[in-house]
């Protein structure tokens, strides 16, 4: 089968369209699948942080407190020491519990399992040594036992020496990850930008063979597909105005250079986060052991302070208060939102971030109920009762609780944004005294996975429509699916196409969606008249925002008021530099579009000017095969009358043996295919005698055995004459035979039998 060049260039621009759309849904699901992945390692980094430094905390004040109960004066002193150095070892096997659950690596885990260790040793020799020997009122030797040569401080330095290892340890784990990550990042990055080069490729290749007039613009695709494919992505297809589909073609690959410059810039930004994230952790690393050699010269010199004056304990509480002062100022500096509720859910602490965020002052919430401020309602604004409440639940089970989808805080305006919390039990002598929540806001986040789901909607939707242009070539059918499919993607109310006629140069109305009446159906425009003529005479795009306020207005259906449009837009669709027909958009309240709502537009209008003018080249195509069979047969009829001319004896002849064809024919059951190859045979029977001399034609007398072998060669030269025509080779088998007088077909030529039409003998009268 022979294809023009335009069914050609259609084909080639359907296929380069989509593999593109094809390595667009590779490049969304690739970049949503390292965004998950950096995000799921970043929290569970910043998670295992928090836990370490919070057991290198609680450690320190376990051993301070330790030292304080030994050198503690009065009973009540050292009964208060001891009941905090119990809160501080339940803190510290609780955060313990935690690291271990977030731990995955096997070698970490071995390294928390020997601080356990260590640490349960230190543990040991303190309740079953150290403590009995206090009370006994041996205090020297339970001091010799704490001191750093001592068992029990022996065994606390191994602990913190295993503890760092613990962390240097998760540390390479982490990095380990991240370059694990990064790898398969550039792998599929390769990938896709071998798909996309493909893809330009075979549509360059395709274009050069088939046309030397679209050479330039298809060389300027290919030169900015080869530099987008190095790395270059500030490159763009410029300069090509085909007025064609290679021009859609060029629009399109610049919108996907766009978007995928927007997810490597997201990319980047996630890999600048990362890499933020390490530095902090390396800091915080730093950090950490400036603050423990800091604490421990603390230490001492407070220890040799206590043996000479005990009444210098006052400088040990201006340390802690320090201290506290410490940890305050780490909460307040913390990005992320911090609530300390008490049982019955009032703030006790509210950190910076989350009261700017909630866009109160600190002071303002202190002592009030917290679910009743910020958390009283859903995102749909239906009441929030405390018993659905995740933070509340904490109260209940004593659980962590974390809250992901649909979840919203209420700022002081009224006004509600998207959160990620995690409520936390605070136990105390092993019951619940309240919970911290740490919150954060994601309305960024959820904004960039709508605007990926609205990409995937109008992908999907360029390619049903692209489906339909394909699948059938009926107009009214595709125009009544693009018309559906618009008004879904651009949310508008109606939307009505208007074809050109190219004989009377007016705009006649074809199909529409939407409209309460039968406001349209009769438009006829002329060029230049209305707004949709002058789009179509300039080649321009137009909007009105507001239709009440034109004067003119619409004045070619009475009935259009009953419609209550607002907006409206008129877009020219134009394939190969010709206006094809207006596609007008309408809707029943104000349209502010943004640039990507009119790019999509005008590309959805382009792929409507595609399928009218495909159905277009068909109709034609058709037509013409009607008026060519036409043509033939009328040939053939002239043929067959002018062998009626040449002899008077047999005028009428060919018409006469025709029509009995047809009708034994159809008696035997023959096709209606083959009774066309059957009448043309039967018209043309007698052709051959076109090379038979007039003398032996015309001869009045009975013919010698010469003049007959001539006679009989008249199947022959019908052969020779017709053979050449490729349209009647089906029908070449009747002129090609002849019927002897006993009523069977004989091949003249080659003395065989022939059959090509299952005849058989009929009695005629």
């Amino acid at each position: 089968m022979k294809f023009n060049l335009k069914t050609k260039l259609v084909g080639s621009f359907s296929i380069v369209l989509f593999l593109m759309v094809l390595a667009g849904l590779v490049s969304i699901h690739t970049s949503k699948i390292i965004q998950n992945r950096f995000e799921k390692l970043v929290e569970q980094d910043i998670k295992t942080t928090h836990f370490l430094a919070n057991i290198a905390k609680e450690v320190s004040f376990i051993r301070s407190n330790s030292l304080l109960y030994l050198i503690g004066g009065s009973i009540d002193d050292k009964k208060r020491y001891e009941s905090e150095i119990i809160e501080w070892q339940n803190a510290v096997n609780n955060d313990l519990y935690n690291l271990n659950k977030i731990l995955t690596n096997q070698a970490t885990r071995d390294k928390l399992a020997d601080f356990q260790a260590s640490w349960e040793k230190y543990l040991r020799i303190w309740s079953e040594e150290v403590i009995p020997l206090s009370r006994a009122g041996r205090g020297e030797e339970a001091f010799a036992l704490v001191r750093k040569k001592g068992v029990a401080g022996t065994a606390a330095q191994e602990a913190m020496y295993k503890i760092h290892s613990l962390h240097d340890a998760i540390v390479l784990d982490a990095t380990y990850t991240l370059q694990s990550t990064q790898y398969d990042f550039k792998k599929k990055q390769i990938v896709l930008l071998t798909i996309i080069f493909l893809a330009i490729m075979l549509g360059l290749t395709f274009g050069i063979k088939q046309s030397a007039l679209i050479a330039r613009a298809v060389n300027t695709v290919s030169k900015t597909a080869q530099l987008v494919a190095a790395g270059d992505l500030n490159q763009s297809v410029k300069d090509v105005r085909t007025g064609d589909e290679i021009e859609a073609m060029a629009d399109s690959f610049n919108i996907m250079i766009s978007n995928m410059k927007e997810i490597f810039v997201e990319l980047r930004y996630e890999i600048n986060q990362r890499e933020m994230v390490e530095k902090a952790l390396k800091e915080s690393k730093d950090g950490l052991e400036v603050m423990v050699g800091k604490r421990t010269s603390e230490l001492k010199t407070a220890n040799e302070q206590l043996r000479k004056e005990i009444t210098e304990r006052k400088q040990s509480q201006e340390a802690a208060e320090r201290l506290r002062r410490q940890n305050e100022l780490v909460l307040n500096s913390a990005g992320e939102g911090i609530f300390g509720l008490d049982l019955v859910g009032r703030h006790t602490f509210v950190n910076p971030s989350a009261a700017k965020m909630l866009g109160f002052e600190v002071d303002e919430l202190i002592g009030r109920p917290s679910h009743a401020i910020w958390h009283h309602s859903k995102a749909d604004g239906s009441l929030y009762l405390e018993e659905e409440c995740p933070i509340y639940a904490v109260y209940k089970d004593g659980a962590i609780h974390n809250a992901r989808d649909n979840e919203v805080f209420w700022r002081k305006n009224g006004t509600s944004f998207p959160v990620e919390y995690t409520s936390t039990p605070i136990v105390e002598d092993g019951k619940i005294a309240g919970a911290v929540v740490t919150f954060r806001d994601i309305t960024k986040r959820k904004h960039t996975e709508t605007q990926l789901q609205h990409q995937i909607e109008r992908i999907k939707t360029l390619r049903d429509i692209d489906i339909t242009i394909t699948s059938s070539l009926d107009l009214r059918v595709t125009l009544n699916v693009f018309l559906e499919e618009l008004i879904v993607q651009m949310r508008v109310n109606a939307a009505a196409v208007l074809l050109l006629n190219p004989n009377t140069l007016t705009l006649e109305y074809t199909s529409s969606r939407g409209f309460r009446s039968q406001a349209l159906q009769h438009t006829c425009l002329r060029l230049g008249e209305g707004h949709a003529g002058r789009a179509a005479l300039e080649h321009c795009i137009i909007s009105i925002p507001d239709l009440s306020k034109e004067k003119d207005g619409f004045s070619r259906s009475p009935l259009f008021a009953e419609e209550e449009f607002i907006a409206y837009y008129c877009i020219p669709l134009i394939s190969k530099g010709c206006v094809k027909g207006i596609l007008e958009i309408f809707h029943r309240a104000q349209l502010n579009p943004d640039q990507e709502w009119l790019d999509f537009l005008q590309t959805l209008a382009t792929q409507a000017a595609i399928a009218i003018d495909n159905a277009s080249l068909f109709e034609d195509l058709q037509r013409s095969n009607v008026e060519l069979t036409l043509a033939y047969d009328t040939t053939l009829e002239g043929w067959s009358k002018a062998l009626d001319l040449r002899d008077k004896e047999t005028e009428g002849h060919s018409q006469r043996v025709t029509d009995m064809t047809i009708k034994i024919a159809r008696i035997m059951g023959v096709s209606e295919p083959d009774l066309v190859h059957a009448r043309r045979g039967a018209l043309l029977h007698d052709i051959g005698k076109l090379g038979i001399p007039d003398s032996i034609l015309l001869k009045p007398g009975q013919l010698n055995e010469e003049e007959w072998k001539i006679m009989r060669k008249h199947p022959t030269f019908a052969y020779e004459l017709l053979s050449p025509i490729a349209f009647l080779h089906a029908a070449l088998d009747i002129p090609y035979y002849t019927i002897t007088k006993n009523g069977t077909v004989r091949d003249t030529r080659m003395g065989l039998k022939a059959n090509r039409f299952h005849w058989q003998r009929v009695s005629l009268p």
